[in-house]
């Protein structure tokens, strides 16, 4: 942990930080996805989340416009 992260924690609550990183790692996730890129390994579990959901969605749109 650097020590703006410390700073971060102490001023913020560590659990704010979490949370603003995890939101972080699953916009990435979720980016990543959207570009095509395909989903990286030995991510963090919001990163997973984030690309899953993503894939999801686009899966479905792709069924449910060919189903037309």
């Amino acid at each position: 942990m650097t020590s703006i992260e410390r700073r971060i924690n102490t001023v913020l609550g560590y659990d704010l930080v979490l949370d603003f990183y995890q939101s972080i790692e699953k916009c990435r996730g979720e980016l990543d996805c959207i570009n095509g890129n395909p989903a990286k390994s030995n991510q963090s579990q919001a990163y997973e989340d984030g690309y899953g959901k993503r894939f999801n969605l686009e899966q479905n749109a792709t069924h449910w416009s060919e189903q037309q």
